[in-house]
């Protein structure tokens, strides 16, 4: 008898929660919360794009720089070869 009892009451209170559940579901603040978090949403993926573009930005101006750095070693190179190989002062002093 007792038993019996007890599941009518768990029968009772499942409905009563399924109730809740559904009432929240369908709640228009419930539907506040899913807008603001789609919104939150774009938002991150706007923001990574942004981010993206700022970082190939930064890394086409990286690698500029970092060939003007490789051309102006070459040219080093270049005169310290120059010397090395006996040219002579009065050449250097022309080609200044």
């Amino acid at each position: 008898m007792v038993t019996i009892h007890l599941r009518g009451l768990r029968l009772n209170e499942r409905a009563s929660k399924m109730s809740r559940l559904y009432a929240l579901i369908t709640s228009d603040r419930h539907a506040q919360q899913f807008r603001e978090v789609e919104k939150l949403s774009t938002d991150i993926a706007n923001l990574d794009a942004q981010e993206k573009r700022s970082h190939e930005t930064v890394w086409k101006k990286r690698g500029s720089l970092t060939t003007r750095i490789a051309d102006a070693l070459r040219e080093i190179d270049s005169e310290v070869s120059d010397v090395i190989e006996g040219e002579s002062q009065t050449e250097l002093s022309v080609a200044s």
